[in-house]
C-alpha cells in the first residue's frame, strides 16, 4: 500500500493511501509540533491497516514554514527507515501511478532532503 503524507498551507496533516488504484483520504488534523507523531498515529489508525502494509511513502508539503517542512521530512524519512521502504517527494495532485513511478527510482536507504522556502527564525520574534 502506498501512503502519501500531505501537509497543507494551514498546517494540517492528512494521509492519502492507495490500497488499489485510487487514493483514499483520512481526515485532516492540525499538525501539532510538540505531538507530531501522535497526529500521524491518529491518522494512520483511520486507515485500519498494519504499518507493514506500507510499500512506499510520498511526501507533499504546501506549507512554507521552516519547522513544518523539516518536521514533515523527518516523519517521512523515519517511517521509511523503520519500514525499509522507499520515500519520495510528491508533486501537487500526484496520482498513485505517479508516486509509484517516483518510488521505483528511489531505493530504501535514500531519503528526502527538505527544500526550505524560508530561513529559520531563531530567537524571540520582534
Amino acid at each position: 500500500m502506498l501512503v502519501l503524507i500531505e501537509v497543507t498551507v494551514n498546517e494540517q496533516m492528512a494521509l492519502f493511501y492507495a490500497p488499489g488504484k485510487r487514493w483514499q483520504k483520512t481526515s485532516a488534523l492540525v499538525l501539532e509540533r510538540s505531538a507530531a507523531l501522535n497526529v500521524f498515529a491518529r491518522l494512520f489508525a483511520e486507515i485500519a491497516a498494519p504499518l507493514r502494509a506500507i510499500t512506499g511513502i510520498g511526501l507533499r508539503v504546501a506549507s512554507e514554514r521552516f519547522t513544518t517542512i523539516r518536521l514533515s521530512a523527518t516523519i517521512a524519512n523515519a517511517l521509511a527507515y523503520a519500514l525499509n521502504v522507499p520515500v519520495a517527494a510528491a508533486p501537487p495532485r500526484c496520482t498513485p501511478e505517479e508516486l509509484k513511478a517516483r518510488l521505483a527510482l528511489a531505493a530504501p536507504g535514500q531519503y528526502i532532503l527538505p527544500e526550505y522556502k524560508a530561513l529559520p527564525r531563531l530567537g524571540p520574534s520582534r
